[in-house]
């Protein structure tokens, strides 16, 4: 397959999960990792495309991001979470190069998408990037294709979220 996650770690965590039940349904696609420590979990995700055409997105946010979500929480009243990878989501229009020609177009920048991802930071977590960097228009994805790199016409998909206990650890770090 085409999706999966890894986290290598100089410290041996506790515990360690590596599925996530979707709609009743154990995830095979690898796409979620929890790594227990003494103090917190550092979750890493891949999470789903929506796709070109968007087939996948009502399973995206209404099955994948609820269990996600949902497993979040629970992680974090037992300690707090550090959650990271490619959530694939520009959650904000400064997150995109071109929001309006990708609004509910394209993938990771639907209405859907963004509500989902926004009401779970609202439930007690921290877009990191965004806390420390609020104006700033930064990019962890370009388009192999039509030079985006050099154009700087990318999105910020890929993120580090973490429990609000957790923010006065955060350090400012660059894109």
């Amino acid at each position: 397959g085409y999706a999966g996650t890894a986290v290598f770690s100089k410290v041996e965590p506790l515990s360690v999960r590596t599925s996530l039940v979707v709609a009743g349904q154990p995830d095979n696609e690898g796409r979620f990792v929890a790594l227990e420590f003494s103090s917190f979990w550092l979750v890493h995700t891949y999470v789903p495309n929506a796709g070109q055409k968007l087939e996948r997105l009502k399973y995206r946010t209404e099955s994948w991001d609820k269990a996600l979500f949902a497993e979040l929480k629970a992680l974090d009243q037992s300690k707090p979470v550090v959650w990271c990878g490619d959530l694939n989501v520009a959650h904000q229009e400064i997150d995109i190069h071109d929001p309006k020609g990708n609004k509910n177009k394209t993938a990771g920048f639907t209405d859907a998408e963004r509500e989902s991802f926004g009401g779970f930071l609202a439930s007690g977590f921290v877009d990191t990037f965004r806390h420390l960097n609020e104006l700033v228009q930064a990019y962890t994805y370009f388009s192999y294709r039509f030079g985006a790199r050099g154009k700087n016409k990318g999105w910020r998909l890929d993120y580090f979220v973490v429990s609000s206990t957790l923010l006065d650890k955060v350090v400012r770090y660059p894109l």
